[in-house]
């Protein structure tokens, strides 16, 4: 990252902080590599939700003379709602999974990062788009121990995160291109 933005400190015992600043970080490399992210997923999210939002909005203010035709809209409206809500719990859980960036590029691929508690290491998976409906998706996977990356006063050397992504964003390009 460039050296003009200044050292990042952390609290290297809350978990949620370590994940968040690396998470950052991983956003950051992998769109400096390749600026083309994939908004496709979030868009059909941010429409569902404005659809639900309407209908609630919708029922509530009903202005129609209240009698079976107004009971009939309100039930649609109620049942709509629900199941919109339940199709974003659905994408939310089986479609975005724990995806933290996706990448719209001659080969688009997603990132997954995970952050283990008990061991402390940090993982990052890239799994390729084209291929993650079969049943073996190319994908490469590394982990490394937060140690490598902080110091013992939570002092973060993004730099070496930098490299650590790079390095498996060409190992991942060669696994695809075998």
């Amino acid at each position: 990252m460039p050296e003009e933005e200044k050292q990042e400190r952390v609290n290297v015992y809350d978990d949620n902080a370590v994940k968040q600043i690396m998470d950052d970080w991983v956003r950051k490399v992998v769109l400096k590599r390749n600026p083309q992210e994939d908004f496709t997923i979030s868009n059909c999210k941010i429409l569902i939700g404005g659809i639900s939002c309407l209908l609630g909005v919708y029922a509530h203010y009903y202005v129609g003379p209240w009698g079976t035709n107004a009971r009939i809209i309100l039930t649609f409206c109620v049942l709509a709602f629900a199941l919109l809500q339940l199709v974003l719990k659905y994408i939310a859980h089986f479609v975005e999974k724990d995806f933290i960036i996706n990448i719209a590029s001659k080969r688009p691929y997603k990132v997954r990062t995970a952050f283990s508690k008990e061991t402390g290491n940090y993982e990052i998976e890239i799994v390729d788009k084209q291929t993650e409906s079969s049943g073996s998706p190319k994908s490469y996977k590394t982990s490394k121990s937060i140690t490598e990356y902080f110091d013992q006063t939570g002092l973060f050397y993004g730099n070496i995160l930098e490299l650590h992504i790079i390095e498996a964003l060409d190992k991942f390009v060669e696994k695809v291109n075998q």
